[in-house]
This record gives C-alpha cells, structure tokens and sequence, in this order.
C-alpha cells in the first residue's frame, strides 16, 4: 500500500511517486466501473460506445481509422462500431477517396445520446470537484493530457501470448 503523499516534508522519491501513481489509477479504474454500473450515466450507451462515438463525432471517420485513434484490434473497433449502428446512434456515408470504404458519422439519435452523456459526465465531475479550486482543476487536466499523450506514444510490445506446452507423460 501507499502512504499519502500531501503531509510530507520533503518532496517524495520518483519510486514513491510512481507507487502512489500505480495504487491511485488502480483505483480509479474501480470507481470507473462501478460508476458505468451504478449510474443513470451509461443507461443508453455504454463506457466503450461512448468513447467509440465521441471518435466519431470527432470527425467523420473509417473503421480503420477508430481502430488506430484508440488502439483498438481493428475486429474489436468493428464489434463496438456494429452495436452503434445497430443501436441507431452511428450512420455509414460514402467515402469520397476511396469508392470501397464508407466513413462513420453520429446520426441525429447518436449525436443527442453522445450530449447528454457528456452532460452528465460532467455534471458528475463538477459535483466531484466542487471544492478544487481552479489551480488544481487544471493542474490535474494537464496531468491528464500529459499521462495519455505518454500512452499514446509508448512503443507498445506486441502482446505475447505463451506457447502451449505439451503434456508430458512420464511413465
């Protein structure tokens, strides 16, 4: 466990940072998620489809493209991208550059939902915030924006996935 890094003396060790850092967005993936269950929030799209359609809206977008943009398998960014369209929220236009793609676009359905999501995010994050002053509200946005430009950058390793081994019989 960490120990709060606030009422200390002097200014921790980078290893002691780290520790607090890894231990403090462990949690926070915890809240996350009980968040997107226990929340009226996510009652019309959920987390994944939500960042897939903010992709979206971004800027009219191929497959392809919303698999790059958030490092997605490009069969995990077509699943996400299917329970869109099926749920109405996303539409396929033509792509003007090349005759056999289509291009992704929120429909009017999608772009309300993806709205009202972000509405409440951030009605939730203000609530949570209150009493932050402005200092450190924007103090932890560059946090923030600073931790993913990092993981969007990093030189990912392919993921390994161990060789099966065979069963021995020992006789």
């Amino acid at each position: 466990m960490h120990r709060p890094l606030a009422n200390q003396a002097k200014p921790p060790s980078p290893a002691a940072s780290t520790a607090v850092i890894e231990y403090e967005l462990l949690t926070l993936a915890r809240w996350l998620e009980m968040l997107s269950r226990r929340s009226a929030i996510y009652d019309r799209i959920d987390r994944a489809g939500y960042l897939v359609l903010r992709t979206i809206a971004a800027g009219s977008r191929r497959t392809t493209d919303i698999a790059e943009v958030l490092g997605l398998d490009p069969s995990t960014a077509t699943r996400q991208i299917s329970v869109l369209e099926t749920a109405g929220l996303v539409q396929r236009g033509s792509d003007p550059t090349d005759g056999r793609a289509s291009r992704l676009a929120p429909s009017v359905e999608g772009q309300e939902v993806l709205e009202e999501v972000e509405r409440r995010r951030r009605e939730l994050l203000d609530a949570l915030l209150e009493d932050w002053d402005h200092e450190a509200r924007a103090s932890f946005a560059q946090g923030l924006l600073r931790l993913n430009r990092s993981l969007r950058t990093y030189p990912w390793p392919e993921r390994q996935v161990p060789a099966a081994t065979e069963p021995t019989t020992d006789s």
